[in-house]
């Protein structure tokens, strides 16, 4: 689940502007991401997520995500970079933003 945040949008409360690259265009923010713990290390998350962008026409895909959970190594590994961090609100704990830049080629 996700949706088109337009060029100039960006997450609140963080620490760090939006790279100028990504601020100026529109980005996919993906949303509520998780796999039940029953499936996690399967390719579930993974095939999940390319299902979700595949055909989406941004430049750029961003999520926020606990920077202690095992997840957030899983990111970095593919691809995703962390461009800042946001404490969204007082229920919530301080998250890393990461970004994955769709134009370039993975192996």
């Amino acid at each position: 689940m996700g949706f088109a945040m337009p060029s100039g949008g960006w997450f609140r409360n963080t620490d760090q502007p939006a790279p100028a690259e990504i601020k100026a265009v529109e980005k996919f923010a993906v949303l509520e991401w998780a796999v039940v713990p029953k499936h996690r290390g399967k390719g579930v998350g993974r095939t999940l997520m390319q299902s979700l962008l595949d055909g989406r026409h941004e430049p750029f895909a961003a999520l926020t995500v606990n920077p202690a959970a095992e997840t957030r190594a899983i990111y970095e590994r593919v691809g995703w970079r962390r461009v800042a961090a946001t404490h969204p609100s007082r229920n919530w704990p301080a998250m890393d933003v990461v970004v994955l830049n769709r134009t370039e080629k993975r192996s």
